[in-house]
């Protein structure tokens, strides 16, 4: 999710980029904080699921299991969100060697 001065930039379920006025996206707190608490959870489970025979502290939890899935989430919505810049023509992707690299996408014409 990223801040723009229209309000926020969020990347939804299918990997489109949507944006929502500061106005309208006023929710309510007790709710954002449920949906925070089952996105914790889930979290959890899914690094548990990978391994099960994991045990941590409170503070291991949050800097290692949380961290790692929180990391895994925001990279593979950012291979939707590189892609979707690149088709929009914003960005460019440059192949070469092992991994892409991106770039801002050069002007060109008169006012380049």
């Amino acid at each position: 999710m990223g801040r723009s001065v229209y309000g926020t930039i969020v990347v939804n379920g299918s990997g489109c980029m949507d944006q929502r006025s500061k106005v309208g996206n006023q929710a309510n707190p007790q709710t954002a904080a449920r949906r925070h608490e089952a996105e914790l959870a889930e979290a959890i489970l899914d690094y548990l699921s990978e391994y099960p025979h994991s045990t941590d502290t409170l503070e291991g939890i949050a800097e290692w299991w949380l961290m790692r899935e929180q990391v895994r989430v925001e990279v593979s919505a950012l291979v939707r969100v590189l892609g979707q810049l690149v088709e929009r023509g914003l960005l460019e992707e440059i192949r070469g060697g092992e991994n892409p690299r991106y770039r801002l996408r050069p002007r060109s014409g008169p006012e380049a």
